[in-house]
């Protein structure tokens, strides 16, 4: 059993309580939590487990939490906090309820490409989008 598979319902380095799971990429998975100590809600990244001993990985994560957290643009969600617990990494960053980038390509893709949505929507499935909600840097 992986640690992601344990992490719903549970307190996670103290202080987030996991509520369900928004997404996965090919090095971590995104849930939404409640931050118990200041009472919001938050997308929290946590680094797989097969890359939280990994030197390269584990830096490579410190350095994106650290590059997005001196980012301020209204398209760029804000980083909260970033960590060290149960044997694997964190960012804490803001989380926005709304449609995925999955579902806005869809959307767009069907309204512009016609007949050829169902290639498109095969494309976005595929793609490494995920099902958390944030704003990207673009």
């Amino acid at each position: 059993m992986t640690l992601s598979d344990t992490l719903i319902n549970t307190l996670f380095d103290g202080r987030y309580r996991i509520m369900r799971k928004l997404g996965s990429g090919g090095m971590a998975d995104v849930y939404l939590a409640e931050d118990e100590e200041l009472g919001r809600r938050v997308a929290i990244k946590i680094l797989n487990d097969k890359y939280a001993t990994d030197d390269q990985f584990i830096e490579r994560f410190r350095r994106e939490a650290k590059n997005a957290a001196g980012l301020s643009h209204p398209n760029i969600v804000s980083i909260y906090d970033r960590g060290e617990a149960e044997g694997t990494y964190y960012i804490a960053m803001e989380y926005l309820d709304g449609r995925s980038l999955k579902e806005l390509v869809v959307a767009r893709c069907w309204r512009r490409c016609g007949s050829r949505t169902g290639r498109a929507s095969s494309t976005a499935t595929s793609s490494r989008t995920t099902s958390w909600r944030m704003r990207t840097v673009v």
